[in-house]
């Protein structure tokens, strides 16, 4: 049997199932239905929640989205200041900019 020097999903023999960049798509695709699955959900928790409160549907949303877009950099800021030890990235993930990112170099 021949083995194959390129990134892919193998079986116990060492022969190529599926092809790399076919598993990379598949992953992509994957994601792609979970986060349209999660937006749809919590666009119907969201409603549920404004009417169990007596909030508006506009609060409800301007939170949830509020928190739910705010996640991703909170968690790149603590990973950039804790596992990769470069505080300047979670500065420029603060302020939005990707300039202080590039200007800002340790040399």
């Amino acid at each position: 049997m021949q083995k194959f020097d390129s990134p892919g999903v193998f079986n116990r023999d060492g022969v190529i199932i599926i092809n790399g960049i076919i598993f990379v798509w598949a992953q992509f695709f994957a994601c792609l239905l979970l986060v349209g699955y999660a937006g749809v959900k919590l666009t119907v928790y969201g409603d549920a929640i404004a009417d169990k409160t007596g909030l508006g549907g506009n609060w409800i949303g301007f939170l949830l989205i509020g928190i739910v877009t705010s996640v991703p950099e909170l968690t790149s800021g603590i990973s950039a200041v804790t596992l990769a030890d470069a505080p300047n990235l979670a500065v420029g993930a603060i302020f939005g900019a990707c300039i202080f990112n590039l200007a800002h170099r340790d040399s």
